[in-house]
């Protein structure tokens, strides 16, 4: 049975109803940048919970057998070409999330509309945070199907990296919670480092004289982000230590991004309150 539109946002704005008001396809800055045809239905979280129970449960049965977690390491060939592919969409991802939240903010001042949506009841960080749900919206199917990739093929490249430093031998418990931390962690970076770059997208579109310039300069910084990132946790100080390399990678990919998203907030904050 046909639906109307306003039977349509209405299941809409119940099915996204765990997200917060700037983030839902149902915001009006959402759906202005998706058009009348980018309704798009939030992502289903239970099969990623599943995923995410299953290593789990599996990895704790090895502490006690285990054979188990190396019948289950035979993914690894299937992880070491998936996996890949999956982080050349990722880049894609960030880089059209860069581009058009950048696009999207140039365009509002490019066309001195921005006054018109300060006019609204939504406060600042509303609206830029709206710009960037609206580009990550237009590739959420995409976002959706990285973290399905790293829930089912990952684990086995994560336990490949973290077991040598954390031997199942030798501390069990440890390596359970490392290998479970991993995976929230990628998680959870498939949803950070995209909000960062779009918020980057929305302070550089802020200033930058035209759109070119707005697009290049926030993929240029953003590509700046990740390959200090990379290269930082290559250092021999860092890939020698244990301990440093737990930051790196379970402390640092997770505070870095919302550290920055709040700092290129408050900088465009302040920018449009001093104009």
């Amino acid at each position: 049975m046909a639906i109307n539109k306003q039977e349509f946002d209405s299941l809409m704005e119940q099915a996204s109803a765990f997200l917060p008001y700037w983030a839902r396809n149902t915001n009006p800055i959402v759906r202005r940048h998706l058009g009348l045809g980018g309704h798009t239905v939030p992502p289903a979280l239970r099969p990623l919970l599943i995923g995410l129970a299953v290593w789990g449960l599996l990895f704790t049965v090895g502490l006690f057998v285990p054979g188990i977690v190396h019948v289950t390491l035979l993914l690894f060939l299937a992880s070491i070409m998936l996996v890949p592919i999956t982080m050349l969409l990722y880049a894609h991802i960030l880089f059209t999330v860069a581009r058009t939240a950048a696009h999207n903010m140039q365009d509002e001042m490019k066309n001195n509309t921005f006054n018109l949506l300060r006019a609204t009841p939504m406060s600042l960080d509303q609206i830029f945070l709206g710009k960037v749900a609206a580009a990550m919206w237009k590739r959420s199917d995409d976002l959706v199907l990285v973290a399905q990739v790293i829930v089912v093929f990952a684990p086995p490249i994560l336990y490949a990296m973290y077991s040598p430093l954390w031997p199942p031998t030798e501390t069990p418990i440890m390596t359970l919670i490392v290998m479970l931390l991993a995976m929230l962690v990628s998680l959870l970076r498939v949803l950070l480092e995209p909000i960062m770059i779009g918020t980057l997208g929305v302070l550089v579109g802020l200033v930058a004289p035209n759109r070119s310039t707005a697009i290049t300069a926030t993929i240029a910084l953003g590509a700046f982000y990740v390959l200090l990132l990379n290269l930082t946790r290559q250092l021999p100080d860092v890939a020698g230590s244990r301990e440093w390399l737990f930051v790196m990678d379970f402390i640092v990919p997770i505070a870095l991004p919302v550290l920055l998203s709040t700092i290129f907030l408050r900088v465009a904050h302040w920018i449009v309150q001093g104009r």
